[in-house]
């Protein structure tokens, strides 16, 4: 037989288990400042602080893959806020030149960590050739991201914040531009054989434009306007 006893609490609602520790003296009067200001014992301040950080870590892995991701992206973040900051009349989301300027220094800030000639052990150990990456892949992987921001749904959705905070800068034409060439060159899969003009036929042309201009107020009318200005912009 068991030992009879009251049954035991789940851990969250047992008492807290007493550990000693030895803080910096800045931490220490950090720590009671915060306590202070939130009321509370000095105690209940670092046990809140710890559960905070570790509910972070959880928060920052799923929303950014990692936190190595994730502090790869603060420090981009900080170059574009630098790099904004040499343009404090300008807005640089909206400025062609600008926004060519913070691109430089995305760029800058990558390159400066970019892997050598070093490769990289298998499970195995052993160092194979560096495969060719095919970049058409990652053009892909960039439409399909802003395919998902685009459409997101609701609250749930964890692209949600990134589509209601920038606003109309998602509606730009080049978020939809390979979506529409995507559809446009369906639709003439699309057509029987006997009324697909080639390159170079006779009324060609004039059959692509009428495709195009089709495809084009379709995606206008889902709010997907894919036009682009007069300099491809």
């Amino acid at each position: 037989m068991g030992t009879r006893g009251p049954t035991p609490k789940p851990a969250a609602e047992r008492k807290s288990a007493p550990l000693s520790l030895r803080l910096r003296p800045y931490l220490k009067e950090a720590l009671e400042a915060e306590a202070l200001e939130n009321r509370r014992p000095l105690s209940e301040e670092i046990t809140f602080r710890l559960q905070q950080t570790l509910s972070e870590d959880k928060y920052i892995e799923r929303r950014f893959g990692s936190a190595k991701t994730y502090r790869l992206l603060q420090a981009i973040g900080l170059g574009i806020e630098q790099a904004a900051s040499k343009m404090p009349e300008t807005d640089w989301l909206n400025d062609r030149d600008a926004f060519n300027f913070v691109v430089s220094t995305v760029d800058k800030i990558l390159d400066a960590i970019r892997p050598g000639s070093i490769r990289v052990p298998n499970s195995e150990g052993h160092t194979g050739s560096v495969p060719e990456f095919d970049f058409h892949v990652s053009t892909a992987i960039a439409t399909n991201t802003w395919k998902e921001i685009v459409q997101s749904t609701g609250p749930s959705d964890r692209f949600h914040n990134i589509n209601s905070q920038l606003g109309a800068i998602i509606g730009r034409p080049n978020v939809y531009r390979d979506e529409y060439y995507e559809r446009l060159q369906r639709r003439y899969d699309e057509l029987p054989a006997t009324h697909q003009l080639k390159l170079g036929d006779l009324g060609h042309a004039e059959q692509y434009r009428r495709l195009s201009k089709a495809v084009e107020a379709e995606m206008i009318a889902e709010g997907k306007d894919p036009r682009l200005n007069e300099d491809g912009q």
